[in-house]
């Protein structure tokens, strides 16, 4: 798998004003998507030492639907003085790509201000599923195609797409059931409602660790120190399809999503630099973003995030082509 982290991105609904000094109320921190995923376990982490950096409080408000649309519409409309902030991830970018009318543009109502963590995803399918491996999943897949489902966070998230060049990959069909976030589609997992999923590590640890989860694979580039029996997916994927001539994986296209799965932000949250922050998230699966790891200026400047979307759209395109959303089934 080539996309191997999700990656959240701190952005300011506008530019603070400068009239009175900053801050002298408290900021509120919208995460587009329900409680117990990825980015809401990332607000929450970061909430406390921020405020404390920052001499005020930071208040969470979950505004979740439409793959972090409703959040990040919410963020947009908010008043231009610096005190809302949202955190988002991958459909910052993939949401132009897949949807026709959004009521947010990324780059006219939003200012960002870096990147605060990443972290690997993990293929993790509810006990109940016989499936001990990853040739084992993938061979039932091939059995009965349609037949196993997985849950998403909702369209165009990381899970989605996780699960897509998952499939892709493996020549396989399994059925798309996109959630309204991660803490919804971790839930009907582990009931056994759905099949399998793609939870970033933070979520899904302590339920692997509880054995209420079975970890198959990580998507990172190398095994993981909090799930050291778990097999990197880029290497224990059953065998990829070998059908695809040479040319068609040289297409314009393919170099452009290529290019665009390997994409990284660099920039860095300045702000949230006490040292507990990176202590809890290590804990979980994440990874924070240090002081001095990159530039910040990079993940400041409008060309970085301009360049990140068009090379997302070109990569939405292309997996789009294969995706099986049209016989999706959906759940809330």
């Amino acid at each position: 798998m080539r996309l191997r982290s999700c990656a959240i991105l701190a952005l300011f609904a506008a530019l603070p004003a400068a009239a009175q000094p900053y801050p002298n109320q408290p900021i509120k921190l919208i995460a587009p998507f329900p409680p117990g995923g990825s980015v809401d376990i990332t607000a929450r982490l970061i909430a406390d030492p921020l405020g404390k950096q920052l001499g005020t409080r930071v208040v969470i408000e979950n505004r979740s639907g439409a793959s972090g649309n409703i959040g990040m519409e919410a963020a947009a409309k908010a008043a231009p003085d610096g005190y809302t902030i949202v955190l988002n991830t991958l459909p910052l970018v993939t949401n132009q790509s897949l949807f026709d009318k959004l009521s947010w543009d990324a780059f006219k109502d939003f200012a960002p201000i870096g990147m605060v963590a990443t972290s690997p995803h993990v293929l993790v399918v509810p006990n109940r599923l016989a499936a001990a491996n990853v040739p084992d999943l993938v061979k039932m897949a091939r059995a009965s195609p349609g037949k196993l489902t997985y849950a998403s966070a909702g369209v165009g998230t990381t899970f989605h797409i996780c699960a897509e060049m998952f499939k892709d990959a493996t020549q396989t069909f399994i059925l798309h059931v996109p959630y309204r976030g991660g803490g919804p589609a971790l839930l009907d997992t582990l009931s056994g409602q759905v099949d399998m999923s793609f939870p970033t590590m933070a979520a899904a640890l302590p339920h692997v660790k509880a054995a209420t989860l079975r970890a198959l694979a990580v998507t990172s580039p190398e095994r993981s120190s909090l799930l050291p029996g778990v097999s990197v997916l880029a290497v224990a994927r059953a065998a990829r399809a070998r059908e695809h001539a040479a040319g068609d994986r040289q297409s314009p296209q393919r170099r452009a999503a290529r290019r665009a799965r390997h994409s990284r932000n660099q920039g860095e949250v300045r702000s949230a630099g006490d040292g507990s922050v990176p202590k809890q998230s290590r804990c979980g699966g994440q990874v924070p973003r240090q002081r001095g790891a990159a530039p910040a200026t990079r993940n400041q400047d409008p060309r970085h995030h301009r360049g990140l979307n068009y090379g997302w759209n070109l990569a939405m395109r292309c997996l789009t082509s294969r995706m099986s959303s049209p016989r999706s089934s959906r759940r809330a």
